[in-house]
C-alpha cells in the first residue's frame, strides 16, 4: 500500500504487520513479520496488556525495531499469563506518529 502526498510517496507497507503461520514448530512462539519504509524515522514495538481473559499479569514493554523485520519472535513462554496487544508505532520525520496495526495473543507464562 502506498500513500501519496503532494511532495509524492511519503511511505510504503509491502509487507503488513502480521502473524506468520506455521513458522515455528514450537506452539508457544510468535513470529510477527513487516516491511514499511520511506519518511519513517524510527519503528517502535509495543506491547500492552489488552484486557483478554488469558489469566493475569500481563506486562508492557517498547523495543526500537527496523522497518523491516521478516521474523521477529516472541516466545510466550518467557511471558507473565495473561492477554497481550502488540502494536507498530511508527515516528515520521515531521515528528508525527501513526499507528501501523495491532495483533493480540496470550502469555503462556
Amino acid at each position: 500500500m502506498k500513500i501519496h502526498n503532494d511532495a509524492g510517496y511519503t511511505f510504503c507497507v509491502p509487507v503488513a504487520f502480521q502473524f506468520v503461520p506455521n513458522a515455528n514448530p514450537d506452539p508457544d512462539v510468535i513470529v510477527v513479520k513487516w516491511e514499511i519504509y520511506g519518511d519513517i524515522k524510527s519503528l517502535e514495538l509495543r506491547m500492552d496488556p489488552n484486557g483478554l481473559d488469558c489469566g493475569l499479569g500481563a506486562t508492557g514493554s517498547r523495543e526500537q525495531v527496523q522497518l523491516t523485520e521478516n521474523n521477529y519472535v516472541i516466545n510466550t513462554r518467557f511471558l507473565p499469563k495473561g492477554g497481550y496487544k502488540i502494536g507498530l508505532w511508527a515516528t515520521m520525520n515531521d515528528g508525527r506518529v501513526q499507528d501501523w496495526g495491532e495483533l493480540n495473543f496470550c502469555g503462556r507464562g
